[in-house]
């Protein structure tokens, strides 16, 4: 067990173990409320689900207590805790790229399909999503993630791979990850429904979206805490309306657009500004 420790803390091929365990990790707890049948919001069906959704994070933050150095250690702890790595103006600029998307979808479906009307869409906002316990499951949902996607995958991805490529290699990990939810009852994923246009839109919307979290992370000095902010918003802010199938075309075309925008103006070796 120490040889295998001592070679895995020396191969660049960390990322692809912990691609493996998340996945093995997840996937089971997974299954098995699956099998339950059970809404994933009962007992004890909501224990499962849980376990399965904490897999990014808890894994990471393992792999970075068995593997990491000291420096490491203190590096990847700076980079969660430092709010002074996220500039001022970023917080205004994550708001602006997860409700501008959203707006100017509804806005432009509703010229194109005249069943759907922008002040429609408008009237599904809702503020009972505000409730305290919903906003702490968000809070605890991207927690779960963050560590994981960011904190070790795209950090050590990117000591080998440009941007771009450790971008789409986490964006493609990250959807993936995702399939057994659609089998839980209960889930948002269940919603949409394996297989159907909507769960296409959604896996598809996740991989452009790594490009612009790693944007986002790579200009703020690495801060996961850039990224748990910028998923939580993502999350909060799409929860609050009811967003039609067709509403998710135009917003995926968004999404793809700036992401391309983000590779052909900062480079899809670092998309990163180099005076930050």
């Amino acid at each position: 067990m120490k040889n295998f420790v001592l070679k895995l803390k020396k191969s660049p091929y960390i990322v692809w173990f912990f691609f493996g365990l998340i996945l093995s990790y997840s996937w089971s707890f997974w299954s098995v409320a699956i099998l339950m049948g059970k809404d994933c919001m009962t007992f004890p069906t909501i224990i499962f689900y849980a376990l399965g959704g904490i897999g990014p994070s808890f894994i990471a933050l393992i792999l970075v207590f068995v593997l990491y150095d000291k420096e490491q250690k203190q590096d990847f702890k700076a980079r969660t805790v430092q709010i002074k790595r996220l500039g001022i103006k970023w917080y205004f600029v994550m708001f602006i790229l997860v409700i501008v998307p959203i707006f100017l979808s509804m806005f432009i479906a509703s010229l194109i399909w005249d069943d759907i009307t922008f002040i429609e869409e408008l009237s599904t906002f809702s503020f009972a999503v505000m409730m305290p316990f919903y906003l702490s499951f968000l809070v605890a949902a991207v927690l779960m993630e963050e560590f994981g996607w960011r904190g070790l995958a795209l950090d050590q991805l990117q000591a080998n791979y440009s941007s771009f490529t450790s971008s789409l290699m986490v964006g493609i990990i990250w959807s993936l990850w995702h399939f057994p939810l659609y089998f839980i009852k209960g889930t948002f994923h269940n919603s949409l429904g394996f297989g159907s246009v909507e769960f296409f839109l959604y896996s598809l919307d996740i991989i452009p979206g790594a490009i612009i979290y790693t944007w986002i992370y790579n200009n703020n000095d690495r801060s996961i805490l850039s990224a748990i902010i910028f998923h939580f918003l993502g999350n909060f802010i799409s929860e609050m309306f009811e967003i039609q199938m067709r509403v998710q075309f135009v917003r995926l075309f968004f999404s793809i657009s700036i992401a391309l925008v983000l590779v052909i103006v900062y480079g899809k070796e670092n998309l990163k500004n180099i005076k930050t």
